[in-house]
């Protein structure tokens, strides 16, 4: 074990915290200036392990071995060293297992000395100890070997030396030890001495004593036990002979009591239900008179309102339907207006005029060209040349003739050069193909029997029947749904860790509980409709809100004596909690008087029917009303008179109290409720589409591993497809094909061309024959040569003159069918803007006939929705009258009960009388 760092705080003159590492495990120097605090480290090394004699370290008391004594605002000193464990097998006992061994001491000025050992507070003893396990023992006289001690120890006495190898080798702490057990061992000795003489002088003759006391105090005590039991026996006897008679006459009392009792409870029992009855019969009787003297009068009155209307409305959306559909028509004129003016057949017009502009100006152009050709013809005829419409001579044409022939014999010789040594090429690339046919039809083979594999596959990847991309398609919705699932949870984690306070936590009261006996916490069994009336309901609600809500008393009871609740609670079980309701008039004069602008607060609400008695309980009395003027008008009307909140959550109170402020729309619990809700319904829907994406994927699974599996083995097939293929064309029969083909090919051109080449020069050689005649005949035929060509420029002049005229024409058609193109684009013009404010009208048109239609078809469930209102009303009427007559006849029959029982309570009350002074008289003669 050695060294491997000290740390310094505070400690003498290091003001800072200051680490030294680095240090060798066999030998350490420490080397400085003067006052640079060399020593100051050994002190820090002593003051860690617990050395005792301060002087040693240059001080008087702990105090001094903080920094500057706590002057400079440092109250505390800390060193720690750390030691590695490098030999655990002679390392101190007990930390064989770690590597390495963190040690500090800290000092407080006028406060606590600490040592800790790995972080862990520690005894100084322990660590004095574990220490002096590896031979260190700082107290130790030569532990430091200061200047001018090194003669002093050569020059020590043996026992002096002994003493020191001992402290060196850490025996000197045992023999401490063992020194110190056995005087311990000797002060025991001695107080056990003590002890045994003092039993002995004292203790044992009083215990004697008292024994022989105790045996008789226990022999006498036995004596009056026994006269106790006998003299008991008597006394129970008789007791027990008086009490038979006495129970058996306070049994029939007590019998005689319960009958009347009970005859008393089913008479209170009976006039409580004729109460109930009456109250009823007065109740069905106001309402009968509330319905009858204004709420049918008045749906009467709305019948008759909403049907006139009714009649105006559909009046008015006839005379709008008609409007609309003569503005249809008109419309449907323009159109056809629209359409007779295409502009597309105009302008297809003058394009057709152009053409046919330019057609007569090429004709035109031509036409001069003749003239030009038979003007140069004439001139020749005249001149004696020969010249034709080149304006060349005979001699000039007949030399070029000649020049053209002997060109087209050179390209035929070339040509028949070319085709001989193509020839000699394509017999020796056909020779060459021939000795490799073998390999070639090898190659071939092994190609085909490639090409079945691969359509073999692909057939069998078409009978599969397997939409590859639909399933590429389901993979994608599972990824995407994934991170919607993921997304969706994350929000209901931390919605949910925003409303944790409504969770209702609790321990099974029974085993084989069953928890859905314990419905929940109000807030999470209603669902708000409308967010905006979220902090009006939560006010409405109130403290009942938290409260929690169980099927029945005995669940209710079961959880507060053995459900472990960790808070206190309210409990409404559906059996037992009472609520009122809201009668039908008040509900109707609140919706007369708030116009729309009032609801009651459960109608703002869902839940399940199963919990509908608890949430009536919380939300029954209240009105939510969408300003405070409403909410005030309703909650002081005679007529309504409950308790109204507004959607900010000011509160009206009928008894007069009035609560409203500011109230932070994020703190409302039923908000963030709502919100939990939605984030929950998205995650389950994310789920379900989730669910179904995977179901579909497992479907396709099999199919799809066998698709995998066969488009892996066509893929491959196609790789060696496209090998073979390769290999075919970098084989040398397939060279040698190609260029077999390639030579052949330019065998074929180069026979085309000797046709081609000897074609020409025949033509040429007869048009040099031609020619030559003509030079010969032609002094022979110079006068009608003359005339023929006059006749030519004639015509030719007549034909220009023709297609001038043609001209002429054609430009007048195409100004024309512009000049109509134009006129047709400000008609069409004026046609669109007119075709364009009608369908602004028809729109409006439509969009009025459509408001009107709503408001029609409004007006008829408005007025359905009354007429079935006063069908109700007078339906209930009728209902009123059946039920007062019923209740009537039941209360008549519940008093005839009540006489009946008075009747039999006065007979058993006198048999009560006659039978208890019997029972006194015989129960004295029993005492006597």
């Amino acid at each position: 074990m050695y060294i491997q760092e000290v740390s310094i705080d505070g400690f003498k003159s290091y003001a800072q915290r200051v680490t030294l590492t680095n240090f060798d495990p066999g030998f350490n120097a420490i080397t400085g200036l003067n006052g640079s605090g060399k020593s100051n480290i050994l002190d820090s090394l002593c003051f860690v392990m617990g050395i005792k004699n301060l002087s040693a370290v240059r001080a008087q008391n702990l105090q001094e071995l903080v920094y500057k004594q706590g002057s400079a605002g440092i109250t505390k000193a800390t060193v720690s060293i750390v030691f590695h464990n490098n030999d655990p097998q002679n390392g101190p006992s007990g930390y064989e297992d770690k590597e390495y061994i963190t040690v500090t001491r800290q000092i407080v000025i006028g406060g606590r000395d600490k040592y800790s050992i790995n972080g862990h507070a520690a005894q100084q003893g322990r660590v004095a100890d574990l220490f002096q396990s590896v031979q260190l023992n700082v107290n130790n006289p030569h532990f430091l070997i200061m200047q001018g001690r090194v003669t002093k120890i050569m020059n020590m006495k043996p026992p002096e030396i002994l003493s020191l190898l001992e402290e060196a080798s850490g025996t000197k702490l045992y023999e401490r030890k063992k020194d110190s057990a056995m005087k311990t061992l000797a002060k025991k000795q001695t107080k056990l001495e003590e002890i045994d003489e003092l039993m002995n002088t004292e203790l044992l003759p009083t215990l004697q004593k008292l024994e022989k006391q105790c045996e008789q105090s226990h022999e006498f005590a036995m004596t009056s036990q026994k006269n106790e039991r006998l003299r008991r026996l008597c006394v129970a006897h008789d007791y027990m002979s008086t009490r038979r008679l006495i129970e058996s006459g306070e049994a029939e009392l007590a019998a005689m009591v319960a009958e009347i009792q009970e005859l008393e409870k089913q008479k209170t029992d009976l006039e409580a239900e004729a109460a109930d009855k009456a109250s009823d019969i007065a109740a069905l009787l106001t309402e009968k008179e509330i319905q009858q003297g204004g709420e049918v009068k008045e749906l009467q009155q709305q019948a008759d309102d909403l049907a006139k209307k009714l009649t105006e409305d559909k009046t008015n959306y006839k005379n709008k339907q008609d409007l609309l559909k003569s503005e249809q028509a008109s419309m449907t004129s323009l159109q056809q207006q629209l359409t007779e003016l295409n502009q597309n057949e105009l302008a297809a017009k003058v394009e057709a005029a152009t053409a046919a502009r330019d057609q007569a100006a090429a004709d035109l152009q031509a036409a001069e060209h003749g003239v030009e050709a038979a003007t140069r013809e004439l001139a020749g005829a005249e001149t004696g040349d020969g010249r034709d419409e080149s304006n060349k001579s005979l001699q000039e044409r007949l030399a070029d003739a000649q020049n053209a022939q002997t060109a087209a014999d050179a390209e035929c010789k070339a040509a028949d050069i070319k085709h001989k040594h193509l020839s000699k090429q394509a017999a020796e690339h056909r020779k060459s193909l021939a000795s490799k046919d073998k390999e070639a039809t090898g190659l071939r083979q092994a190609f085909d029997k490639a090409q079945q594999q691969v359509d073999k596959c692909r057939q069998s990847l078409q009978g599969l029947n397997y939409d590859a991309a639909a399933a590429e398609q389901l993979e994608e919705v599972r990824r995407t749904e994934q991170a919607a699932v993921r997304k969706a949870k994350e929000e209901v984690e931390v919605l949910a860790s925003h409303v944790s306070g409504t969770d209702f936590m609790y321990r099974d009261p029974e085993r084989g509980w069953d928890r859905s006996r314990v419905k929940g916490v109000v807030a999470k069994l209603v669902r708000v409709k409308d967010p905006a009336t979220a902090t009006a309901l939560e006010v409405a609600a109130g403290g009942r809100l938290y409260q929690v809500v169980v099927d029945t008393d005995r669940t209710a009871k079961a959880l507060l004596e053995n459900g472990q609740l960790q808070k206190r609670v309210t409990i409404i079980p559906l059996n037992k909690v009472k609520y009122s309701e809201t009668s039908p008039s008040v509900l109707a004069n609140a919706a007369r008087l708030g116009s729309g602008r009032a609801q009651p607060a459960l109608q703002l609400v869902g839940y399940e029917p199963d919990v509908e008695a608890a949430i009536k309980y919380t939300f029954g009395q209240a009105f939510v009303c969408q300003d405070s003027g409403t909410a005030k008008k309703l909650a002081f009307a005679k007529e309504v008179n409950q308790r109204c909140i507004t959607l900010e959550g000011d509160d009206f109170n009928p008894n007069g109290l009035l609560t409203g402020g500011s109230r932070g729309a994020g703190n409302s619990l039923l908000l963030r409720l709502h919100e939990l809700l939605q984030a929950e319904d998205s995650l389950a829907q994310h789920t379900q589409r989730l669910q179904q994406a995977e179901n579909q994927l497992a479907q396709m699974a099999p199919v799809a591993k066998q698709y995998q599996k066969l488009q892996q083995e066509l893929e491959l097939q196609q790789h060696n497809l496209e090998l073979l293929q390769g290999r075919m064309q970098g084989s040398e029969c397939h060279q040698l094909a190609e260029a077999l083909a390639a030579t052949e090919a330019q065998l074929a051109a180069a026979q085309q061309e000797a046709a081609a080449a000897a074609g020409k020069k025949k033509e040429m050689v007869e048009l040099a024959k031609r020619l030559e005649k003509e030079i010969a005949d032609f002094s022979k035929d110079h006068d009608k040569r003359v005339k023929t060509a006059q006749a030519k420029l004639k015509a030719a002049k007549q034909a220009v003159e023709a297609a001038r005229k043609l001209l002429r024409k054609r430009e007048a058609e195409l100004a024309e069918a512009a000049a109509e193109r134009d006129a047709a684009a400000g008609e069409r013009g004026q046609l669109e803007l007119q075709a364009t404010a009608t369908q602004a009208a028809i729109d409006v048109l439509s969009a009025e006939v459509e408001k009107l239609k709503a408001a029609v078809e409004a007006s008829t469930a408005s007025h359905k929705e009354a007429a079935a209102a006063l069908d109700a009303k007078r339906a209930r009427l009728r209902e009123c009258d059946s039920e007062i007559r019923g209740l009537e006849k039941e209360r008549q029959k519940v008093l005839k009960d009540v006489q009946d029982i008075e009747v039999e309570k006065k007979r058993k009350e006198n048999k009560w009388v006659l039978r208890v002074p019997q029972l006194a008289a015989t129960v004295l003669d029993c005492g006597h």
